[in-house]
């Protein structure tokens, strides 16, 4: 007859095998326990994909049509010139729309499909809903 030692053994190792059996399978089969990494998408994509959307969502405005007293885009520094067309935000600012879709590609969020526009002047949070 067998020691129970000897079993006791035994059954250590079988189940050790096991358990290395298995992790063995979960690495073959992808369950390695990482985060599932999303690909994001390159920078021209992305500012398309904001441009499209401040296009539906944030008002054009002439500068003079613009009621907020500054007339320097606070983005790019330069003055906002009186025949241009300028995007303004809900806080009333307003900003070159090429700075304004840089700005809000800086703040894409791409697996919950936002850009978050905070004002550069009063920090008030502009999140637009960017269409994939």
């Amino acid at each position: 007859m067998i020691d129970v030692d000897v079993w006791k053994g035994v059954v250590f190792i079988l189940f050790g095998v096991l358990v290395l059996l298995a992790i063995a399978l979960m690495g073959i089969a992808g369950f390695s326990g990482q985060r599932m990494h999303f690909p994001r998408p390159d920078i021209k994509t992305i500012k398309e994909l904001v441009k499209r959307s401040i296009e539906k969502q944030i008002d054009l405005v002439d500068v003079a049509d613009c009621p907020s007293p500054e007339r320097t885009c606070a983005i790019c520094l330069e003055e906002l010139q009186g025949n241009e067309h300028v995007r303004q935000l809900p806080c009333q600012h307003c900003y070159h729309e090429e700075c304004l879709v840089t700005w809000g590609a800086s703040g894409y969020f791409g697996v919950s499909n936002t850009a978050r526009l905070a004002c550069p002047l009063c920090r008030k949070d502009h999140t637009i809903d960017v269409e994939v």
